[in-house]
């Protein structure tokens, strides 16, 4: 990797910072050697490449908190009918006819142009979470080449439930373990989680296991918590307590929890997560798309919790931060609810903390990754460090990222991806879609 100055028009640092105008960054090896005016950058650094981008926008990579890379194989794809719940559509649908039948050859091809997709979208660090019970093992370090060929940044796991069998489950559990083992956190590009589905599918015992191997390993553990209607139901059935409490008394919580959807919560439940620090995986596109619901994030936001977003079920960025802004605005009536900025930060540094990377990335300071990308700044209205985020936020689009680093490295250039054929990736995934269903 060579050492490279970057220029920039405007630079955003982070979330909380203001922007700065004629700011850029020094990047040595795969880090950020110094964050300063770009005429101090130029006296301290002659040597080495110019990357003038002052006509640009110089800002964090954003940061997927949840994904499914698997699921570029289901794109446009009729699930038989309208689901009741979602629970429905999962239980009788999505196991059965989509994560049952995956296999590593379907996983290579999904994994490949997803990461040619979240790369086009700015995307430079992904989480996903791996569901395919009869891919393993082995299933994740297939995806895992795909991703560093492609020179993205991954969390990745593998969702261990017992919904199929308890011995599928502990199979999913020593995937984990192992793939963690090879990829510790800060080591690589890649790095891994420990991961349990939710209380319906895992036993509290099962639980209480991975949990146990996420304290021996040091490493996040990801759950779901009530994405639906049914899981809250589900616990009073069983347990006579809401989720939350379920875990809160087998002692799961803790700040090293990364919970996804948490859309059904209940009021009562709230101060548990917060009390014991655990992180949200927001994720609105999936929570709208079927008709789910509203996450009471604004709730988890003003009681200090860290909340990551996502694009998941789909790529573009600038549209779900949108999305985000105006669903919950929509919902609560309030034009003050979900401010651009607390949105940005979920996308970015929020994001980063909540899967345990805010040491290594979600913001440009000196230290951090080099994980960044450059959006054109031709703005109809005059730009300036007020109203710039604003102007990203709301008027810009994928088409609008000229350049991607990541750790370091460029992997896309004036809009060309450099890492991924993507017709060649395009191919093969509507190979294994209809090999897999015709």
């Amino acid at each position: 990797m060579s050492n490279t100055t970057i220029l920039g028009g405007f630079l955003i640092p982070s979330s909380q910072a203001t922007p700065k105008e004629s700011w850029g960054v020094r990047v040595e090896g795969n880090r950020i050697r110094e964050v300063a005016p770009n005429d101090i950058l130029l006296q301290k650094y002659p040597a080495g490449k110019i990357l003038d981008a002052t006509d640009k926008i110089l800002m964090p990579g954003f940061i997927n908190t949840h994904m499914h890379m698997y699921s570029v194989l289901t794109q446009g794809r009729y699930f038989g009918k309208a689901w009741p719940d979602v629970h429905d559509k999962l239980v009788n649908y999505i196991w059965r006819e989509i994560e049952d039948k995956l296999d590593h050859q379907a996983i290579r091809a999904a994994t490949r142009l997803c990461a040619a997709m979240l790369i086009r979208n700015g995307i430079t660090t992904v989480t996903d979470i791996m569901e395919a019970p009869y891919a393993i093992p082995g299933g994740l370090d297939v995806a895992a080449e795909v991703i560093d060929q492609a020179g993205l940044r991954a969390v990745m796991m593998f969702e261990s439930s017992e919904r199929v069998s308890p011995e599928n489950g502990r199979l999913g559990l020593q995937e984990n373990e192992r793939f963690i083992h090879q990829n510790p956190v800060g080591k690589s590009r890649i790095s891994g989680m420990v991961c349990a589905h939710t209380t319906f599918s895992c036993s509290l015992d099962f639980l209480k296991e991975a949990r146990r191997l996420a304290d021996r390993l040091g490493t996040f553990v990801h759950i779901f918590i009530s994405e639906s209607r049914f899981e809250p139901l589900h616990c009073l059935r069983e347990y006579d307590k809401l989720p939350v409490e379920v875990y809160e008394d087998i002692g799961f919580l803790g700040p090293d929890v990364l919970a996804s959807m948490a859309v059904h919560v209940r009021g009562r439940e709230i101060p548990l997560l917060a009390k014991n620090d655990v992180k949200i995986a927001h994720i609105p596109l999936s929570a709208a798309n079927p008709g789910v619901g509203v996450a009471p994030i604004s709730d988890y936001l003003a009681h200090g919790m860290t909340v990551g977003l996502t694009t998941y079920p789909f790529f573009n960025y600038f549209e779900t931060l949108r999305a985000t802004i105006w669903i919950h605005r929509s919902h609560y009536g309030e034009s003050n609810i979900m401010p651009v900025n607390a949105a940005y930060q979920m996308a970015t540094d929020g994001a980063a903390r909540a899967i345990g990377l805010g040491d290594y990335v979600g913001s440009l300071e000196e230290g951090k990754a080099a994980d960044l990308i450059l959006v054109n700044a031709d703005f109809l209205a005059p730009a300036n460090a007020q109203n710039l985020l604003n102007l990203v936020v709301f008027h810009r689009a994928p088409t609008d990222i000229d350049t991607v680093m990541i750790d370091g490295k460029i992997v896309l250039e004036h809009g060309r991806l450099l890492t991924v054929d993507e017709n060649e990736a395009r191919e093969e995934v509507r190979k294994n879609t209809q090999r897999l269903w015709g």
